[in-house]
């Protein structure tokens, strides 16, 4: 999605819902589960660990994201570029959070909100 459109999509919606979609996203189950892995068991043990990581980094990302936006406001514009460049684009917001992925969704949507905010935060400074 490029840009402008969203831009656009940003638009339709307040600090709040935005807030509410980053960490209703963040605190989606993963869906590890054993039969992806061939029984391997080490494996997906590894991957859930990964996974668990990533939302503690993501939730603490998401509440300085959050006490950003409650200091300076929501920037929609620096949040579209996010969206836009961070994690080559892969989350997009319509009307709801989208999230394309590379290789394996639940080792890698949490990293990319993460870069995400990441990326507003240090762009809106």
């Amino acid at each position: 999605m490029n840009y402008e459109t969203q831009l656009e999509h940003v638009k339709n919606f307040t600090e709040q819902q935005i807030s509410e979609m980053f960490l209703g996203f963040i605190n989606q189950r993963p869906n590890i589960e054993t039969i992806d892995y061939g029984g391997d068991d080490s494996a997906c043990k590894q991957d859930r660990n990964t996974a668990w990581r990533q939302k503690i980094d993501a939730l603490k990302t998401f509440d300085k994201f959050c006490r950003y936006i409650e200091l300076f406001g929501l920037d929609q514009k620096v949040l579209a570029e996010a969206l836009h460049y961070a994690f080559s684009g892969r989350l997009t917001l319509k009307n709801k959070l989208h999230y394309c992925a590379g290789q394996y969704m639940p080792t890698e949507y949490r990293m990319c909100i993460d870069e995400v905010m990441k990326f507003y935060i240090s762009k809106s400074n």
